[in-house]
C-alpha cells in the first residue's frame, strides 16, 4: 500500500531547520546589531521609560497603610534623633534582613505560590472538562445519536456557572479583620458555599451519568475544583498574618528608629537618613500588601489576582465551537515576534529566500518594542460571541 505525499499549501512557510542562539545561551556579538545606533538609542529610551513607569506604578499601588507607616517612621526617627534621650544604637544590617525583611518576603512568596497553584488547578479544570466534552461527542457519534449532546452541554454550562459564582464571590474576612456581625455573616457564607458546592457536585454526578467512560477525567476535574476551593477558603496562618500586619507598619518603624538616628549622626544628614528609613518601610509595606491582596486569588479584588471568568468563558466558547467551520475561516493574524537572526537576517527569511549567500537574503528590521503606559482593565465588560 503506497502513501502519497500530502502537498504543502501554497502559503505555507518554508520547511527549514529553525534554531536559536539565544535559547542555547550562545553569546553573539553581531557587529550590525551593536553598531545599529538608532535601535540602541530606541532600546535605551524604552528602558528608561519603563523605569519611570515602574516608579509611577509603585506609587499608585500604595495604600493608606503606606501613608501610616511613613508617618510612624518620621515620628520614630525624629524622636530618637532630637528627643530628650539618646536612643541611638548600631544594628547590623544582616539582623534587619533576617528578622524583618525575610518574614515579609516569605509571606509574599507564599501568596504567589498559592496563586500559581490556583492557576494550575484552574487550567486542569478547563482542560479536563474540554476533553470530557470531546469524548462525549465521540461516544454520541458512534451511537449515531446526538440527543445527549445538548444535555451534556447544558450540564457543563451549569457547572461553569457554579464555578464562576463560587470563585468570584469575595469573603468579608479576607482583606480585613471583621468586628461586628461575624456570626450571622459566617452562617451566610457557609450556607452560600454549601449551595454552590452542592450544585457543582450535582453537575459532576449528572456528567458521570451522561458521559460513559469519563469517570477518571471527571474525578481529576473534581479534585482540581476541591483544591481551588481549599485555596479560596484557607489562607496564611493567623499568627504569621497578625504579626506581619502589626509588625510591618508599627513595630518595624519604631524598632529601626534608633538605628536610623545613629545613621544620621554618622552622615550628618537627617533628610538622607529619613529618606532611606522611610523607603525601606515602604518596600516592606508593598510586600505586605501583596500577601494581603492574594489571600483570596479568585475574588478579583487584587491587581495580580485570577479572573476565572476568562478561562471559563473560553471553555464555553470551545464547547460551542464548530471545529470544521473554525478551520475553514481565515487564520488569526500572527503576532510580529522577534525571531533569532544571524547578522541581522532571520533564519526563516533566509530559508524563504533560498539563497546560499547570506547577504542575498533580505534584512529584517527588528520590531518596535515597548507598550503603552496605561493598562486597560476589562474585567466586567460583557464579551460578545459575534466576532
Amino acid at each position: 500500500m503506497s502513501h502519497e505525499a500530502v502537498p504543502m499549501p501554497s502559503d505555507a512557510p518554508p520547511r527549514t531547520a529553525p534554531f536559536s542562539m539565544h535559547a542555547r545561551g550562545v553569546p553573539l556579538l553581531e557587529r550590525q546589531a551593536v553598531c545599529n545606533f538608532p535601535e540602541q538609542v530606541t532600546s535605551m529610551l524604552l528602558q528608561f521609560r519603563d523605569v519611570g513607569s515602574s516608579f509611577c506604578t509603585f506609587v499608585l499601588v500604595q495604600t493608606w497603610l503606606t501613608v501610616f507607616t511613613i508617618l510612624v517612621s518620621i515620628c520614630s526617627i525624629s524622636f530618637f534623633t532630637y528627643g530628650p534621650a539618646d536612643g541611638r544604637f548600631a544594628l547590623d544590617l544582616s539582623y534587619i534582613g533576617f528578622l524583618i525583611i525575610l518574614p515579609t518576603l516569605m509571606a509574599a512568596t507564599m501568596a504567589f505560590a498559592r496563586r500559581e497553584a490556583a492557576l494550575k488547578e484552574l487550567a486542569a479544570v478547563k482542560s479536563g472538562l474540554l476533553w470530557v466534552w470531546l469524548r462525549s461527542q465521540r461516544s454520541s457519534s458512534r451511537r449515531d445519536d446526538g440527543s445527549s449532546d445538548s444535555a451534556v452541554q447544558e450540564t457543563m454550562w451549569a457547572l461553569t456557572e457554579a464555578l464562576r459564582v463560587y470563585l468570584l464571590t469575595p469573603r468579608f474576612y479576607t482583606h480585613s479583620y471583621p468586628y461586628t456581625g461575624v456570626r450571622p455573616k459566617m452562617v451566610g457564607v457557609a450556607q452560600e458555599r454549601g449551595r454552590h458546592l452542592r450544585r457543582a457536585t450535582a453537575c459532576f454526578i449528572k456528567l458521570s451519568q451522561l458521559c460513559q467512560g469519563c469517570d477518571d477525567q471527571l474525578q481529576q476535574v473534581h479534585v482540581a475544583f476541591e483544591r481551588m476551593a481549599n485555596i479560596k477558603e484557607y489562607r496564611l496562618p493567623q499568627h504569621l498574618r497578625s504579626v506581619l500586619r502589626f509588625g510591618v507598619p508599627v513595630l518595624v518603624p519604631v524598632f529601626l528608629g534608633p538605628f536610623w538616628s545613629n545613621y544620621y549622626f554618622g552622615t550628618r544628614s537627617f533628610a538622607f537618613a529619613l529618606l532611606i528609613g522611610t523607603l525601606l518601610n515602604v518596600v516592606l509595606v508593598a510586600m505586605l500588601n501583596i500577601s494581603i491582596e492574594l489571600e483570596d486569588p479568585f475574588d478579583n479584588l487584587g491587581l495580580d489576582g485570577i479572573y476565572c471568568n476568562e478561562p471559563l468563558h473560553e471553555l464555553e466558547e470551545a464547547i460551542l465551537m464548530d471545529a470544521d467551520e473554525e478551520l475553514r475561516g481565515p487564520p488569526p493574524r500572527a503576532a510580529r515576534l522577534r525571531t533569532p537572526t544571524t547578522n541581522g537576517i532571520s533564519h526563516h527569511e533566509r530559508g524563504a529566500a533560498g539563497a546560499a549567500d547570506p547577504e542575498a537574503a533580505p534584512m529584517v528590521a527588528p520590531p518596535h518594542r515597548g507598550g503603552s503606559i496605561h493598562a486597560h482593565f476589562m474585567d466586567d465588560v460583557p464579551l460578545s460571541t459575534d466576532l
